[in-house]
């Protein structure tokens, strides 16, 4: 089902899966744009010259699956309140501060995000969790165009794509690329959180063990 798709109640859901694609497929048309500016520099500095276009194309991909992230987050959201969602009991029950740990400790999560969407998941539920992604990838759509746009502005000067870069010359991407690459790593960041703790909850909850905790000391709790 994926290594970050949610299991948020006790029945699954595909509206998940497909909000996990989603991710996956705006991240990754975010990576072969940067491929396609990575030939483009590699292009102008043999001497020859190379179009801008699979550059935009693969922004505006991404910022189309970043839409459908949206869409589908909201999908989830009905499809729970449709089919009568309750939060797993496991979800109030665990020790989430051993949990936590554990996760971190083994790599599978960060502190900060998993506290935080911890945070929301407990004090407003699931549905305040797919919001707060959704307005996420909102941004990340934004941030999106605004590079899409640069890549174009640039890809129409007279000048050397790869001086404008390399020489911090006008039309300069590189701050808009690494704005949307720190803002794409915080978002990761938590929907991984958020579906590492709905799969301890899952587990826990169906007696399937635990992603950190030993199976002697869930039984012993």
């Amino acid at each position: 089902m994926g290594g970050q798709n949610h299991q948020p109640c006790r029945n699954w859901l595909p509206e998940s899966t497909r909000l996990s694609r989603a991710v996956s497929a705006a991240r990754s048309h975010l990576e072969l744009a940067n491929v396609a500016l990575e030939d483009k520099i590699l292009a102008e500095h043999g001497g020859r010259d190379a179009s801008c276009d699979p550059i935009v194309e693969h922004l505006e991909m991404s910022s189309g699956n970043l839409g459908q992230v949206m869409s589908r987050a909201t999908e989830l959201d009905v499809a729970m309140r449709t089919r009568g969602f309750e939060e797993l009991a496991s979800t109030h029950n665990i020790d989430w501060s051993v949990v936590g740990a554990g996760m971190v400790i083994k790599g599978i999560v960060d502190r900060e995000s998993f506290d935080r969407i911890l945070g929301i998941r407990l004090n407003r539920g699931f549905g305040a969790v797919l919001s707060d992604l959704g307005e996420q990838a909102h941004e990340l759509a934004r941030r999106t165009t605004v590079l899409r746009n640069g890549v174009a502005i640039l890809a129409q000067s007279k000048g050397s794509f790869m001086d404008a870069l390399e020489e911090n010359r006008d039309g300069n991407i590189k701050v808009a690329f690494a704005r949307l690459y720190s803002a794409w790593h915080r978002f990761g960041q938590d929907f991984l959180a958020s579906a590492m703790l709905s799969t301890e909850a899952w587990y826990q909850d169906q007696g399937y063990g635990s992603l950190v905790v030993p199976s002697e000391a869930i039984q012993a709790a």
